[in-house]
């Protein structure tokens, strides 16, 4: 469902939405597989309105190095999934569900990034002592 659909629902109907997607997303075991191409592809086409097929792939360029036959199969999952839409005019758009797995990934994904940088401060530190370029 499009953000746009999702608008136009009553807040009765948003709410059993929601309910709907948390289920889905929340069940038990159920921690939704995605890879980090796939992830930036979600946090790209997460803007408030559609953003163009063109300008996710330049973006996926510069940040993973992806041709757009590699965007394709990275997409088309997501698609299958309900994860990211995409219309007739060229456009996508990380869908609600697709944001709630952005949102679970958001916190782990900071973890193993604050880690890695402790991780590095610490060996530098270390290299220092002991006198290492």
């Amino acid at each position: 469902m499009e953000k746009e659909e999702f608008d136009r629902l009553s807040p009765e109907e948003q709410k059993a939405h929601l309910a709907g997607i948390e289920r889905y997303i929340m069940a038990p075991g159920h921690w939704p597989e995605v890879s980090s191409l796939q992830l930036g592809l979600l946090i790209r086409a997460s803007a408030d309105i559609p953003v163009a097929v063109e300008e996710v792939m330049l973006s996926m360029q510069e940040w993973y190095g992806l041709n757009p036959e590699e965007l394709s199969r990275t997409i088309k999952p997501l698609i299958d999934k309900e994860w990211v839409a995409f219309n007739a005019e060229g456009f996508v758009q990380t869908t609600l569900l697709g944001r709630a797995v952005v949102e679970m990934h958001k916190s782990p994904l900071t973890k193993a990034v604050l880690w890695s940088l402790k991780s590095g401060i610490a060996n530098m530190e270390e290299q220092d002592e002991e006198g290492d370029p």
